[in-house]
């Protein structure tokens, strides 16, 4: 009876621990889903229960900082727009990321979820001071993205309405350590 008992007692711990893991894996789940509402019940003080509290802990931290980094980036945004320069950002294969409102009149494009994607240079051919195209390597947002090194100049323009001008570009590359973002 007294072994009986023990595998009883057994089979109890071992159906308790794989509901707290299963907990734990649906918590998982919904973290990774993006939804950190629901905490994990901490039913004991033994290691499963340790584990859920760190993993409460660690989603209470993940969803402070999804909330700050959406404020941040709503306030980026706000600031962007707001800007009185024409702004477009590119990853680090000099796709658009990024474009203002600013940059958009200015250079008379389309609309901004068109240009979202898009290579930069398709976008905005910029001319060189003869007024030839400029391609490849000799596009200025390439050849800082290559060098990681800011440049600055003038260069032509021509808008879609066919008139040419001189626009200011500044690029700088966005190393986030040694990786290149931008």
């Amino acid at each position: 009876s007294v072994a009986l008992f023990s595998i009883l007692l057994g089979l109890l711990n071992i159906k308790m621990i794989i509901g707290a893991f299963s907990q734990l894996r649906q918590g998982a789940q919904r973290v990774a889903n993006g939804d950190f509402s629901r905490r994990i019940p901490v039913l004991a003080h033994d290691e499963v229960g340790q584990v859920a509290a760190a993993f409460n802990d660690m989603t209470d931290r993940l969803r402070e900082s999804y909330r700050r980094l959406s404020v941040e980036t709503e306030r980026d945004r706000i600031l962007l727009e707001n800007l009185g320069e024409g702004v477009v950002a590119v990853d680090e294969n000099a796709k658009i990321v990024l474009i203002n409102t600013q940059a958009i009149t200015m250079l008379g494009l389309a609309d901004q979820p068109k240009l979202i994607g898009q290579p930069v240079h398709r976008a905005v051919a910029l001319l060189d001071t003869k007024g030839a195209a400029l391609s490849g390597p000799a596009i200025p947002v390439v050849r800082a993205l290559k060098s990681s090194q800011p440049l600055h100049d003038v260069y032509g323009y021509q808008k879609q309405a066919g008139a040419k001008v001189m626009i200011d570009i500044i690029a700088n590359p966005i190393l986030v350590g040694d990786q290149l973002a931008g």
